[in-house]
């Protein structure tokens, strides 16, 4: 119901969803991770959250990576 109620409210002043509900987004995080060739996000969940850790290795300029 929450998620329902997200995706149909509008950030103030713009456009954009506040959530979306197709649950794409997952999908969408990983196919990015994978094309860049970053490490897998990893997830967590419990009754009261949903945690997704990222390496953060894209902030870092390609001289530093290597």
């Amino acid at each position: 119901m929450l998620a329902s109620l997200l995706a149909d409210t509008y950030l103030p002043s713009s456009n954009e969803l506040v959530a979306e509900n197709r649950s794409s987004g997952i999908p969408a995080m990983l196919a990015v991770a994978r094309s860049r060739g970053l490490p897998r996000p990893s997830f967590r969940s419990s009754i009261a959250s949903f945690m997704v850790t990222m390496a953060r290795s894209e902030l870092l300029s390609p001289d530093t990576s290597h």
